[in-house]
C-alpha cells in the first residue's frame, strides 16, 4: 500500500471490484472494507463498483439478485464497524457480445441513475462487427458506453482506430491506473491524456495484493505530467457521469 500524502480529488473511481465474492475480486468483506479504506486513504471520495457481468454465464436479474446480498453485507459489516468509507455508487462491467446492441436486458447493468454502461470489448482484434453493435447499443437504448481499460485493447489489429471512432460517437474511454504506474507503459498513457483519449480513469482494483488501489498515485502522475487542466477535465467528466447516479452508501 502507498504511503504518500494525498490530496481529495473529485476525480471519482468508476471501475473496481470490490464487492464481496461477486467476481474475481473480493474474496471477502474484510478485504473488501479494507479496499475502500485504503481507497479513502488516497484521497478518493466516491466509487463505483463494477462487478463482472458475462452474459452467458448468468441472466442480467441472477446478477442483480447476487449484486443486492453482497451490497447489504458490505453495508451492515460497515455500519457495525463505524468506519468511514468512499461514497459507494452501483453498476456493473458488462461483457460484449454480438447482439449486446439489441438485447433491452443490458441496461439492467448501467450505472444505476445514469445512462452509462461501462462496457469490457473483446481482447482481440475488432472489425465493424464490433463497432457497430457498439452504435447499435447507443442508438436502441440511448445508453453512453464506457469502454472500459482501453489499454488492454491497443495492441490488437487497428482497435485504436475504432476506440478513436467510438469516442468521436459519444463513447466514453477510461484507462486503468496500473498503465500509469507501470514504469513501461507511463510515457504512453501521459501521451493519451494529453492527445484527449482518456475521458474517465479508473482502478480496476480487485484486491489489497496483487491488484490494489493505485488511483491515488495515478492522480498524482497526471498532474505532475500533464497540469491541473487535465485532473479539472477528468473530475468534469467523472461529475458528467455520476451527477444524477444512486448513492447507495
Amino acid at each position: 500500500m502507498y504511503q504518500e500524502n494525498y490530496y481529495n480529488t473529485k476525480i471519482i473511481d468508476c471501475h473496481s471490484h470490490f464487492l464481496p465474492k461477486m467476481d474475481d475480486g473480493s474474496k471477502s468483506i474484510d478485504e473488501s472494507i479494507e479496499m475502500l479504506l485504503e481507497t479513502k486513504r488516497q484521497g478518493i471520495n466516491e466509487i463505483c463498483s463494477t462487478s463482472h457481468f458475462y452474459p452467458n454465464n448468468e441472466s442480467p436479474e441472477s446478477f442483480k439478485e447476487r449484486r443486492e446480498k453482497a451490497i447489504a453485507s458490505l453495508k451492515e459489516a460497515i455500519k457495525e464497524l463505524n468506519i468511514e468509507v468512499p461514497n459507494i455508487f452501483i453498476g456493473a462491467e458488462a461483457y460484449f457480445y454480438v447482439g449486446i446492441g439489441s438485447s433491452k436486458r443490458i441496461k439492467e447493468c448501467m450505472i444505476e441513475g445514469t445512462h452509462y454502461l461501462l462496457l469490457e470489448m473483446p481482447f482481440m482484434e475488432w472489425s465493424k462487427v464490433e463497432y457497430e453493435e457498439v452504435i447499435l447499443l447507443m442508438e436502441n437504448f440511448g445508453i453512453t458506453p464506457i469502454i472500459a481499460h482501453i489499454n488492454r485493447y491497443i495492441n490488437y489489429g487497428n482497435n485504436l482506430k475504432y476506440i478513436k471512432k467510438l469516442q468521436k460517437e459519444g463513447c466514453l474511454l477510461q484507462l486503468n491506473s496500473e498503465y500509469f504506474i507501470d514504469k513501461k507503459t507511463e510515457r504512453k498513457a501521459v501521451k493519451f491524456v494529453k492527445k484527449g483519449l482518456v475521458d474517465l480513469i479508473g482502478s480496476d482494483m480487485h484486491n489489497t495484493t496483487s491488484r490494489p488501489q493505485t488511483l491515488g498515485k495515478t492522480i498524482r502522475i497526471i498532474m505532475n505530467k500533464c497540469g491541473q487542466s487535465y485532473i479539472d477535465k477528468l473530475e468534469k467528466n467523472a461529475r458528467k457521469v455520476f451527477n444524477e447516479a444512486t448513492r447507495i452508501l
